[in-house]
């Protein structure tokens, strides 16, 4: 799984990451 996922992971709180508006699987 290297697809970004729904909000069921562990959300990165990135700045980059989190202008995707997705979750990084971990």
């Amino acid at each position: 799984d290297g697809a970004a996922q729904p909000h069921e992971c562990i959300y990165i709180t990135d700045p980059a990451l989190k202008s995707t508006g997705r979750d990084t699987p971990l």
